[in-house]
């Protein structure tokens, strides 16, 4: 696959589209499925791959198999004419689309790792999971993650043994591992969910979530940890509300944490992805444009849709509009679109050459 070409001046047009990645169903596609067509006329960034269950037990997803998925994912490429970010969470444990029923191996859960302090066996089990990921043609890895399990209640972290350890130190130190050996065989890992949601009691998933009386700044130290050590390709934001950081707006749409806390304080020059956009933390609190046009504002360099609960079929083609249309109302500058075009293209130069860490 060519490289992203940095010196040729794109139109407008195909730099909006690499600011988007969008998630779709199904295990397999033609010339004409809506998710070839977005990739094709929105020049879509990137597509993110998941397996997921309806609310009457349907399966919706991407994944039936090795063999399916590799297929999926070479067709996906293969409908680009820019190369695309191929993106999957894959954090071992309960968060991993590579399961054993679709024929690829278990794994253990961050806090099994964490909680058994082998350095090795977390550093074994990711050269694992990226040599797979590598064998099926993805490219970047939505994990690690680095919150702190301050609240082992936490339904979306806690509970489901996605963090490492509640101290920091730890998170960073196996962090650290899972990334580097990612990087060995030329995955990038998108590291979530800044600024750290592991003290927060609910689920951001399901709607606002106010973080406020529990955050604290430790929950930072494993993100300044890889920022320091070069590890984060990437990074998502999560969706919580902390006043003492914005008094009015939630993480991912809010300039004073996406900007001035994870750029200027920390120094991280990456891509930033916003987490998934229709969750309820956002989706259900937020219009849809204005959701959009606040995130770029705020720094927000990819716009993530996972589409899984509510589906559209034109997700990405809506993203794409209503960019472009806060562009012509001179909300965002084709300036600002520039700064996270040209974010987008390093990082899948980098992929693309493997010459990662």
């Amino acid at each position: 696959m060519p490289e992203f070409d940095t010196n040729m001046e794109p139109s407008l047009d195909i730099k909006i589209g690499q600011m988007i990645m969008v998630g779709f169903r199904g295990p397999q596609i033609t010339a004409s499925s809506p998710i070839v067509e977005c990739i094709r006329d929105c020049h879509l960034g990137g597509v993110w791959l998941c397996d997921f269950r309806g609310p009457a037990g349907e399966d919706l997803g991407n994944v039936t198999s090795k063999g399916q998925l590799r297929e999926l994912v070479a067709a996906l490429k293969q409908s680009a004419e820019i190369p695309l970010l191929m993106a999957i969470d894959a954090e071992g444990g309960s968060v991993i689309r590579l399961k054993p029923e679709y024929g690829f191996p278990p794994t253990k859960s961050a806090a099994d790792l964490g909680a058994a302090g082998d350095v090795e066996a977390t550093r074994t089990q990711a050269r694992q999971i990226a040599e797979a990921l590598r064998d099926l043609g993805f490219n970047l890895n939505f994990a690690p993650v680095l919150d702190t399990n301050l609240n082992p209640g936490n339904p979306a972290l806690g509970k489901r043994g996605r963090c490492f350890s509640s101290d920091p130190d730890v998170v960073g130190e196996l962090a650290s591992v899972f990334v580097e050996e990612h990087h060995r065989v030329g995955i990038g890992c998108a590291v979530k969910h800044f600024p750290g949601q592991g003290s927060a009691a609910s689920d951001t998933h399901v709607g606002f979530v106010d973080a406020s009386d529990c955050w604290s700044r430790d929950e930072l130290k494993p993100f300044a940890t890889l920022i320091g050590k070069g590890l984060a390709d990437a990074m998502l934001t999560g969706h919580q509300f902390v006043k003492q950081l914005d008094p009015v707006y939630p993480s991912t749409l809010s300039r004073a944490v996406a900007t001035g806390l994870v750029r200027d304080e920390l120094g991280f020059e990456g891509v930033l992805f916003s987490d998934d956009l229709g969750m309820g933390a956002i989706g259900g609190n937020y219009a849809f444009d204005e959701a959009i046009a606040l995130a770029i504002e705020a720094g927000i360099d990819v716009m993530l849709h996972a589409n899984t609960e509510v589906h559209h079929l034109d997700i990405g083609q809506r993203i794409h509009n209503s960019i472009r249309q806060h562009v012509a109302t001179g909300r965002i500058s084709e300036e600002r679109i520039d700064i996270s075009y040209r974010r987008i293209a390093r990082l899948k130069d980098t992929l693309n050459t493997s010459t990662l860490g």
